[in-house]
């Protein structure tokens, strides 16, 4: 994740103050962001790469942090986009459910579009989801029953851009959109110069 993307997260998580997080692929904002939540919060990270998951285990020191590796159900993947379908992570797209409701789902691992559909049933009302690489369109396909949606659009078309949705949380009262739309704005004048 750049800069800003790390810059609406902790905005994000400093207004939500959640509980329980749920963050499908682990990696470093596995390390960063836990610290970001108020104390006795819970951050459960499923990861489907067992070594990864073991080295981000091993890397992580904040108590509240769980890092479950989940094994895909079948490899090669099986979707056009290569990102792993419903059937390839299964276990992996329903093992949360035993640790929710969520009050913040970050998504950012494999099989993102079943995990978006998976993350509407498992967060709290006012609860928030967060997208990372929404710039990718066919992930666009699930975000339809959320009622509340904001994207950021950064200058990389295959990756990067944020997207967050609530079933009823205004994300403009937790976020200064208005602000990341300008940065954002601006990133994507400049971004291929600056690589922001």
């Amino acid at each position: 994740m750049r800069y800003r993307e790390i810059d609406v997260i902790r905005e994000l998580l400093g207004s939500l103050r959640p509980r329980s997080c749920l963050e499908w692929g682990a990696g470093r904002s596995t390390l960063y962001s836990p610290p970001m939540v108020q104390a006795g919060a819970s951050w459960i990270a499923i990861e489907h790469d067992g070594e990864w998951a073991r080295e981000i285990r091993n890397s992580q020191s904040t108590p509240n942090v769980q890092v479950y590796h989940v094994a895909p159900n079948r490899f090669p993947w099986t979707d056009e986009n290569e990102d792993g379908g419903r059937q390839d992570l299964s276990d992996y797209v329903e093992f949360p459910r035993r640790f929710g409701p969520y009050d913040f789902i970050l998504v950012d691992g494999r099989a993102r579009v079943p995990c978006i559909k998976e993350a509407f049933d498992l967060l709290r009302p006012a609860g928030v989801v967060l997208l990372h690489d929404a710039n990718r369109v066919f992930y666009h396909r699930a975000f339809a029953p959320y009622a509340n949606q904001f994207q950021l659009v950064g200058p990389r078309s295959k990756d990067g851009g944020i997207w967050l949705a609530s079933k009823e949380a205004d994300i403009n009262e937790l976020l200064d959109t208005e602000r990341h739309q300008k940065l954002w704005e601006w990133c994507r004048v400049v971004g291929k110069i600056l690589k922001c």
